[in-house]
């Protein structure tokens, strides 16, 4: 019935500006999260995980768009998806509730999107439309502003900052990887965790 409500709300509500969205699930040694920040027209993309992405890619950290015309289409629908959200969670609000109080915790570890805050499950009418704008995103060529990546050949962490190597690192999997599995997990400092096949 919760889900029915809010996908009724959505079909006939105005559009308006959004400026951050993210891919999340939660696990229990922490979150992973692909996240786009837009500020006075600027876009960021933040990555603590390489648990979403399409094409093998072990980077974590800030990115930008090495195309930034590419996000405003994107930027563009993730605000129209915003104004619904707001919209709907205003009509909630005067039948005593609101959105997110709707999407309570049924599934701890399945992914969602967030845009400002507000919590889109899978079972949401908005969820294809978000999902397809993660493909998107995850298409577009960044390139790493702050963070690390592992090397091609698995042996080095190297540092970015300012978008230049600043260190290199021996990458050691008995000490940065979870006991053996499949995908094993490896921890990348402050900037999160590299899944590896």
């Amino acid at each position: 019935m919760k889900t029915l409500m809010l996908n009724l709300l959505f079909l006939s509500l105005p559009l308006q500006a959004a400026v951050k969205f993210s891919l999340e699930r939660s696990t229990p040694m922490g979150s992973d999260r692909l996240e786009v920040n837009e500020e006075n027209g600027k876009v960021a993309i933040n990555k603590t995980s390489n648990w979403f992405d399409k094409k093998p890619d072990h980077r974590l950290g800030s990115f930008v768009p090495k195309d930034p015309s590419a996000f405003k289409s994107i930027t563009a629908e993730i605000s129209q998806i915003e104004a619904q959200i707001k919209a709907a969670d205003e009509k909630l609000a005067t039948y005593g509730t609101g959105f997110n109080e709707l999407n309570d915790n049924t599934e701890p570890h399945a992914p969602y999107f967030r845009v400002n805050g507000y919590k889109i499950k899978k079972t949401s009418i908005l969820y294809p439309r978000l999902q397809e704008l993660a493909n998107k995103i995850q298409a577009t060529q960044l390139t790493l502003v702050d963070g690390v990546e592992l090397d091609s050949a698995r042996k080095n962490y190297v540092f970015y900052q300012d978008g230049k190597v600043v260190n290199r690192e021996d990458f050691n999997a008995r000490f940065f990887c979870e006991l053996p599995r499949f995908p094993t997990r490896c921890l990348a400092r402050k900037w999160g965790a590299l899944y590896l096949e």
